[in-house]
């Protein structure tokens, strides 16, 4: 018993513990699944496509994304569609208008609002710069 204790507590040394003990967050595979289908061309997934890609509920794949990523899923989403949106800005001679249907947005406007929110710029001084 002697032994036992004291190899416990020379491992406790050398094995740091954790602050708090890991809880949520998502498998590996299924954050692959959610990247992949959110990089995927055409437009952005809903949560709930999401969710059903990964055979949760909407509410439970919010909460994990949120606690594996400190980002909401719809946070997510919108920054890799305006990342997309910003690579075709920046490499094709597509009109806005093009790039916003491409992206599924249903009016130029919209797509510029959100383009701003995210990046602090209009798509056409992102264009331009």
């Amino acid at each position: 018993n002697a032994l036992c204790v004291e190899l416990a507590r020379r491992l406790k040394t050398v094995i740091p513990t954790r602050d708090k003990p890991y809880q949520g967050g998502l498998a590996p595979w299924r954050m692959k699944l959610l990247r992949e289908r959110v990089l995927r061309d055409g437009p952005a997934p809903t949560v709930t496509e999401l969710a059903a890609l990964c055979a949760m509920t909407v509410r439970h794949l919010s909460r994990a994304f949120k606690t594996e990523t400190g980002k909401t899923l719809g946070q997510f989403i919108e920054e890799t569609t305006m990342d997309r949106a910003s690579r075709l800005l920046h490499t094709t001679d597509l009109s806005i208008s093009v790039i916003a249907a491409e992206l599924g947005y249903a009016s130029t406007a919209t797509f510029s609002q959100a383009f701003r929110r995210v990046t602090g710029l209009l798509p056409s001084a992102a264009r331009r710069g």
